[in-house]
This record gives C-alpha cells, structure tokens and sequence, in this order.
C-alpha cells in the first residue's frame, strides 16, 4: 500500500474498492437486461441479440491478459478512473447511437472497462486485506456485491426500458463509483512494482484458486441461465422457478461472510474440496425433489451459499500465495478463466437437457462440481507426497 502509516488505513482502502465494484454492480446488472430489452423493443432478432450479448464475454476474455501490463503501467488508481470514465460514456453511446454496427463496438469498450473495474479492484481488496482476515473480507465482498447485482433489475423496473432514463441513471451509477476511488485514492496498491510476472504464468501457479473462476463462472452462468428451464419442464409455474434463483442468491446472502470467516482458519484447498463435493450433491439431487417444493428450496438456498463461496475461496487462497505483480496477473487470470466458464457454461447445459432430458441440466452441473472435487484431491495428495522425505 502507498499510505500504510496510518491506524484504518488498509480498511478504509477495502472500504472504498468494495464500494466502488458495488456500485459498478449496480450499474451493470441494471444494464444487462436493459440492452436485451431495448434491442428487443427495436425488433432486433433474437440470434442478433444473443450475439451482441456475447460480445461482453469474448471482451473480458480478450482484456483480461492485457490488463496487468495496463496496471503496471498506469497505476491502480488512474487505471480505474479511466475505466469507470469508459464505461460510463460508452453505456451512453448505447442511447445515443442507434446503429447496431455501433453497439456492437460499444459492447467491447463497455465489457472490456467493466472487466479492468473488476480485475483491479478485486487486485485491491485482496491485496489489502489481512492475512488473517482474508476470507472473511472476501467473504463481505461477495456478499456486498451480490446485493449491488440484486438491486439493478429493480431499478430497471422502475425506471422502465425505453427512453433516455434508464441510461443515464446506469452511467450515473457508474460515475458513482469513481467517489469513493477519489476518496482513497492514496491507499491504492502500488500497480505491480517491477515484478512483470507473466500471465500464462500465473495463471498455471495457482491451479486450485484460478480454476475455482471457471468452475464458479461455469455453474453460476449456467445455473441461473438453465434452471429456470429444468423448473418449466419439470412443471413448475414461471413464479416458482424464478424463486429457484432468488433462493440461489438468499443462500449466498446468508452463507458467504460465514463461510469467509472459516476460509481464515481452515486450509483453503480442503475448503473447496468439501464446499464444491457438498454443492455437487446438492445440486444433483433437484430431479429427485421437483414434487416437493419447500425441500427443493431449502436445498437451493444451501446451495446458493456453500457453491458460491468457492469464488471467494479461490480468491482468498490465491491471495494467501501470491503479493504484487505476481497477486495482479493471477487475479486477472481468475477473471479470465470465471469469463471462459460463463461462456462454456449455458452452452453446454442447454446442449445437454437437448440431447438427453431436462434433468441433465442439475446433472451436469453436480458432475462439473465433482470433477473440480476430484482435481483440487488430486492436488491435495499431490502435495503430500511431494513433502515426504
């Protein structure tokens, strides 16, 4: 940190970064459902949409390598200023600009600088926080951020989808966030130092933390996407598959800072064995519970909560190996690979309830966690007879 000196520093830093990412939050859930929508509402076709959408995906996998050279070279701070700027303006460009040719390049300056906002300010928590309390900062993290991304489609349905509103209360929320990055702008980590380490590199040195973001980008994209789907089929009303998601977000609500708390005093990797085996059977358990609606719930919000603190988890345990530059590339190799497993993951869920049953949507998802399972055992024992004598 630049200004360590003085007693709250650090948690004022956090403070600021967990602020700046919730508002961000805010602004791009609101905005993610809003271009859909508004693209819908101009009689665009669907396939074009889906196009468009995936266009955020391809320009966070796209950024996220360049962004540690970015960090070294700008500073933590500017870097995040200009980004926020970016994004704000080009969330505009998308009122201002009708031309689809034009969305279309928006979306890559718009996903590219929300994914620099989320890469260095997660660089900046996990760098900040303690060791000792690291699970449990990132546990307040996601949980604070998960409320931010809560409160977007609410905000869309007040404001509504058409007119000028909707867009410029999205870049106001966005421009929000540069207040509390200006108000610890000297608690900022310094960029990356000198330390240039490579991408590829860090991306591989911490196996377990980084493929905790593809698994995690896998079942959150692909079970918010696809369960809804599984509940139809299953005879479900739309209502009673839309509370399978709000029950997944209430289990994170209620589990993550809890499950923070422990990352700080278990061994990290053993943490995400169980949390992901628990998830696996849990979630593969939902064809057996559609006939029963409070269990199938409860499952969920269990699910919720112990699946979607492996995300943290990764986070912590990468936190707790690497500092500096090393720390900033493997952050942004966490981000890529969580960008990789969102775009994997619906695609492959709904390949899989075509080819064989609705069912295979749960399924295929358990069989994801366990495989995941099964690699961090594999490193685990690894480990073990690696330290015999």
């Amino acid at each position: 940190m630049e200004d360590t000196g003085r007693p709250g520093t650090e948690r004022i830093g956090i403070a600021a970064a967990i602020a700046m990412t919730t508002a961000v939050g805010v602004g791009l859930s609101l905005t993610i459902p809003l271009l859909a929508i508004a693209m819908e509402l101009r009689g665009i076709p669907a396939s074009m949409i889906g196009l468009n959408s995936a266009m955020a995906g391809i320009a966070s996998i796209s950024v996220a390598p360049m962004t540690p050279a970015l960090l070294r070279r700008f500073g933590t701070a500017p870097l995040l200023l200009a980004a926020i700027v970016v994004s704000a303006i080009s969330l505009m460009g998308f009122w201002l600009f009708q031309s689809l040719a034009a969305w279309f390049l928006l979306r890559v300056f718009f996903h590219s600088s929300i994914t620099i906002i989320f890469i260095v300010s997660e660089y900046w928590i996990v760098a900040a926080a303690p060791d000792a309390r690291r699970g449990l900062v990132m546990g307040i993290y996601a949980t604070v951020l998960s409320a931010g991304f809560a409160l977007g489609p609410l905000m869309l349905g007040l404001f509504g989808a058409s007119g000028v509103w909707p867009f410029a209360t999205g870049s106001l929320l966005l421009l929000a966030a540069a207040i509390p990055l200006i108000a610890a702008w000297r608690m900022a980590p310094v960029g990356a130092g000198d330390n240039q380490a490579g991408f590829l590199r860090m991306l591989l040195a911490v196996p377990v933390g980084t493929l905790a973001g593809f698994f995690f980008g896998f079942i959150e994209a692909g079970g918010f996407s696809l369960l809804p789907v599984f509940a139809l089929k299953s005879g479900l009303s739309s209502e009673a598959a839309a509370g399978l998601i709000a029950a997944i977000a209430a289990g994170g609500a209620l589990l993550l800072i809890p499950l923070g708390h422990v990352a700080d005093r278990a061994d990290r990797r053993r943490l995400l064995l169980i949390t992901a085996a628990i998830s696996a059977l849990l979630i593969g358990s939902l064809p057996l519970l559609t006939q029963h609606y409070a269990a199938l719930i409860l499952v969920l919000v269990l699910y919720g909560g112990i699946a979607g603190s492996i995300y943290a988890t990764g986070l912590t345990h990468i936190g707790a190996r690497l500092k500096g530059g090393e720390l900033a590339a493997a952050n942004a190799g966490f981000v890529f690979m969580y960008s990789c497993g969102m775009l994997v993951g619906p695609a492959t869920l709904g390949a899989a309830a075509d080819l064989w049953s609705p069912s295979a949507i749960p399924l295929v998802l358990s069989f994801v966690l366990a495989f995941y399972a099964l690699i961090v055992l594999w490193r685990i024992v690894s480990a073990k007879r690696a330290a015999r004598p």
